[in-house]
């Protein structure tokens, strides 16, 4: 069975051919590019406190494309980002070159 024949009908569903259009999605609305350029801030201000030498390692996992862990990865050692979705992992890719992505459903994958 592959990973897209065992999703039942739940939000991994809907995600996993949006890689494309995510981005735009979810800051569509100015409250949502607002938000997103919030969490931006926060996560740029917390980091360098939290891994002030940089050689933390980071596991997101249901990346999507790659949003947070582009924000995150240059503040550590090595970055990893894990998600159900192909088409989300390609523009996450495509946005993050040195950061390492599996393609995996972590509810159900050893």
């Amino acid at each position: 069975m592959t990973i897209k024949e065992g999703i039942t009908d739940d939000y991994r569903r809907s995600h996993v051919e949006k890689g494309e259009d995510y981005d735009q999605f979810i800051s569509g609305t100015p409250f949502d590019a607002y938000m997103a350029e919030w969490e931006a801030r926060q996560l740029h201000d917390i980091l360098p406190r939290l891994f002030p030498r940089k050689d933390a390692r980071h596991l997101d996992f249901a990346c999507g494309t790659g949003r947070i862990v582009a924000t995150v990865a240059p503040y550590c050692g090595e970055s990893t980002g894990i998600d159900i979705s192909p088409s989300m992992l390609e523009v996450a890719r495509a946005k993050c070159p040195a950061v390492t992505f599996v393609h995996a459903d972590v509810t159900s994958t050893p």
